[in-house]
């Protein structure tokens, strides 16, 4: 796909930081994009008063040039240097199409030197060079293999073939087309190109002399078997040659695949194939805008790095974290990969409402923005009906911003409405620090040994298992976790061991979302299953006490203190509370503390024997109910009263304690009455009784 200009209709200006966290002293560099020539930008403090997000001036505003940028949309190959002999010789591979190209160019499969292989609208096969083309007389089928082959014969004449997978109940009949004259032609060496503008698969990519697929007289034939976890391309000698650009998907079926496997670690010769989108996006790779160096007493907290041209203005986040060798008891962990899986989300008002029924209660200029520029998020699908499951940091990520509210809610959600529970902490002057679960993944359980109490934010969906093996280690340990938000720790998801901007998230076509083919349920990046993680054998209820189990956007309820809650174990945690008082019964989130998506304890479901469910709410019948079918079969659950939220706790064997909220909503139920609400005092005894634990 030709590259465009942002479409700034919806903001004039924006942009991307290399990473999203960073330790005072540390540089960051920007990448913006405006239809302005010129700006500034600033560092600012971010807070929430309860009502809205803060912003307090850190640094002084600084004059900056701007350019009009371009989206880097598409996906392709490049082999660095290839070899074209003295004719006959040939340009060959396998082909499998998922949409058919829609430009005049068509989209190329291979191209070198002026040689191009391509397949235009129609699904016929040309090969050309410069001016001079042969087109096939057969029409590609979507979905189909297909060994497609251009080249010059002994006479220096133009020929493209064409020839289905054979199949052991029909033969694949050959069309090959030869052009009338010849053409002057010297040996000569060039970049080879594969698969830009192409929605499919390629598979088996060659130059040599032969234009059946085998070895004789093979130049170069690429292994997509090598490399399945790199962006890099591999011969068939195991050698480096180039590398892949924009993200395109590794660790998917090739014509080979029969079905024997779906774990490409054990069969890499089936899955000998790379999958390319014309709107894959990977990094934009804008020139660097300014590069932002954080002040060296900068204490840990949540920043934004301000763009301003004309009268408008973004804030890229900047989560500071603490100097080295400093902390404080508590650490706010900040479920980043959950912000990029939502971020960028870009279906039509009129698209969610007819799929989910749901009301559009407020404008959301992420999904504007992201629609006019094509960008997406993890819950949306290419322009070939495919999951998208690769997702990059270096790209304007309008959902990440602390303006952000979530249309279907009519409130915050993810980074905005964890600046709530940042704007709390302050105000009830507890000393915290910040970190992320991209840190988290890379540093583990090192990160989080010195602390008293991790605490999350609302909405931790997706994790990594390096996250989750940090944390099991830290309570291990004697480490106590407050989990503050509904539908946590629920997806499998890896983050580029290699590049810490690239996330890959696959569901599966047996999840609850039925994406994607049979068969490429494993990550490529790291070859582990994907999926959600109580189908991996790592039981959320283990971790937390508690699994998810509704979805709504409809308004929330309290929760209503249980017996249990009345425990000496957990009495404390009660103290100001009267025994019959709701807790959160007015809340930001939906308007109340249960809502949004929200989880129960059962023990059937992983929850510890030992578990105190302290307080619950049922939930409006309009909620979704997950289709947690170990229950319904053992009739643990009546339908109506799994529409709950279970407000837990429980004690480590190593005197830690991990206590869940259960709910996305209680964060938004933090500072309803400035602060002077039920929801808001449990949390401080909670948080208080954790750091006051011996370690």
């Amino acid at each position: 796909m030709t590259p465009h200009p942002v479409d700034h209709s919806e903001l004039s200006i924006t942009g991307y930081t290399d990473r999203l966290s960073a330790r005072p002293g540390e540089s960051l560099t920007v990448h913006a994009s405006s239809t302005h020539a010129t700006g500034s930008l600033r560092l600012v403090r971010l807070n929430h008063d309860g009502a809205s997000f803060t912003k307090e001036p850190v640094t002084a505003s600084q004059a900056i040039k701007l350019a009009h940028r371009e989206t880097a949309l598409d996906s392709y190959g490049i082999v660095d240097t290839v070899k074209l002999p003295a004719a006959p010789f040939i340009l060959r591979s396998w082909v499998w199409v998922s949409l058919m190209p829609d430009g005049a160019d068509g989209a190329t499969l291979l191209a070198i030197n002026g040689l191009a292989l391509t397949v235009n609208a129609a699904g016929t096969v040309t090969f050309s060079a410069g001016e001079r083309k042969v087109t096939s007389k057969t029409k590609l089928l979507l979905r189909r293999w297909y060994l497609v082959a251009g080249g010059l014969d002994a006479q220096c004449r133009l020929f493209v073939s064409v020839q289905p997978q054979p199949s052991k109940i029909h033969e694949a009949q050959l069309d090959r087309v030869v052009g009338d004259t010849s053409i002057t032609w010297t040996p000569q060496s060039g970049e080879m190109i594969l698969g830009r503008g192409l929605n499919g698969k390629l598979e088996g990519v060659a130059v040599g002399r032969s234009e059946s697929d085998d070895a004789t007289g093979n130049i170069l034939r690429l292994d997509f078997a090598c490399g399945i976890s790199t962006w890099l391309l591999h011969n068939d000698k195991g050698a480096v040659v180039g590398r892949i650009v924009g993200l395109p998907a590794r660790g998917v079926r090739s014509r080979r695949w029969d079905g024997s496997q779906h774990d490409w670690r054990y069969a890499p010769h089936q899955y000998d194939a790379i999958h390319f989108h014309t709107d894959d996006q990977g990094d934009q790779d804008w020139p660097v805008t300014a590069t932002v160096t954080l002040p060296e007493d900068l204490p840990s907290g949540a920043y934004a790095i301000e763009l301003s041209a004309g009268q408008e203005v973004d804030h890229l986040p900047v989560l500071v974290r603490p100097r080295a060798g400093e902390f404080a008891p508590v650490l706010v962990l900040l479920p980043t990969l959950s912000y990029l899986a939502y971020s960028c989300e870009h279906n039509s008002d009129e698209a969610i409402k007819a799929a989910t029924g749901w009301s559009i209660r407020c404008p959301e200029l992420s999904s504007r923005f992201s629609r006019a520029n094509r960008y997406h998020s993890l819950y949306d699908f290419h322009i070939d009906g495919g999951p998208v499951i690769l997702a990059s940091l270096h790209r304007p990520l309008l959902g990440i911003r602390p303006d952000h509210r979530m249309r279907v809610a009519g409130c915050e959600h993810q980074f905005s409405a964890d600046l709530h529970l940042i704007g709390w902490l302050t105000r009830q002057g507890f000393d915290f620090d910040i970190a992320t679960d991209h840190d988290i993944d890379t540093e583990g359980v090192e990160l989080l040994a010195p602390y008293r109490a991790v605490l999350t934010g609302h909405h931790p969906e997706y994790s990594s298992a390096r996250l989750l093996d940090a944390i099991e280690a830290y309570l291990a340990a004697g480490g106590n976790l407050a989990y503050l938000g509904g539908n946590g720790f629920c997806w499998t998801t890896v983050i580029d061991p290699n590049d810490s901007s690239v996330m890959e998230l696959r569901r599966g076509p047996r999840s609850l979302q039925l994406e994607g083919d049979s068969g490429e349920e494993h990550f490529q990046l790291t070859g582990d299953p994907a999926g959600l993680w109580n189908t991996c054998g790592r039981m959320q209820a283990a971790l937390v006490g508690v699994t998810w189990t509704i979805t709504g956007m409809e308004d929330g309820r309290p929760f209503q203190r249980t017996t249990a809650s009345f425990d000496p174990r957990v009495s404390h945690l009660f103290a100001g509370i009267g025994e019959d008082e709701l807790i959160g019964e007015n809340g930001a989130f939906l308007g109340a503390a249960a809502s949004f998506e929200v989880d129960l304890a059962n023990p059937l479901l992983g929850t510890p024997e030992h578990a105190l469910v302290v307080a619950t709410a049922l939930m409006p019948e309009k909620y979704m109910m997950m289709p947690l079918a170990l229950l319904k079969a053992i009739g643990s659950e009546h339908e109506v009263n799994r529409r709950r939220a279970d407000m837990t706790y429980f004690e480590t064997t190593a005197g830690g304690a991990v206590f869940s909220a259960s709910s996305m909503g209680w964060i938004g139920a933090l500072s309803h009455d400035a602060d002077r609400n039920a929801v808001s005092r449990l949390t401080a005894n909670v948080v208080r009784s954790f750091i006051a634990k011996p370690r």
